[in-house]
């Protein structure tokens, strides 16, 4: 179930609002750890790639627009990034296909256009501490 139009930027405009880098130490993305990390609606990549940079666990991006997810896939492969694994899927809907306490860390970076976006944190990943703590 898409959600309405998130009203994404184009791919520059949206680059100049973020320091990806910085956001991933601020929400503390475990450095150089096997940590899984799980993001729901990954876009252009913006934050899928710099994370799978700086853990070595699976990052598992999600995006229900195939062509963002070709996009990601591409450049993970260009990056030489083997740990990103890009899928469509409507998570809203489905929810996200990962196992449950399987994550060690989530991102949710503009879904604001989902109806509730406090439960995709419920989602069983693990997560359900982080989605109390955000309310």
């Amino acid at each position: 179930m898409k959600g309405r139009e998130s009203g994404m930027p184009d791919e520059a405009y949206w680059a100049s609002f973020f320091d990806p880098q910085a956001v991933l130490e601020r929400l503390r993305l475990p450095q150089n750890s096997r940590c899984n990390a799980l993001e729901f609606g990954c876009g252009y990549g913006t934050f899928t790639l710099p994370a799978a940079s700086c853990t070595q666990g699976t990052v598992t991006a999600l995006d229900i627009e195939p062509d963002m997810v070709s996009l990601v896939q591409q450049r993970a492969k260009d990056a030489g990034l083997a740990n990103v694994r890009a899928e469509v899927r409507d998570f809203v809907e489905y929810g996200t296909g990962v196992p449950d306490g399987s994550q060690g860390h989530v991102m949710v970076f503009n879904l604001l256009h989902i109806k509730d976006p406090q439960a995709l944190l419920r989602e069983p990943t693990g997560f359900s501490s982080l989605a109390a703590r955000y309310r």
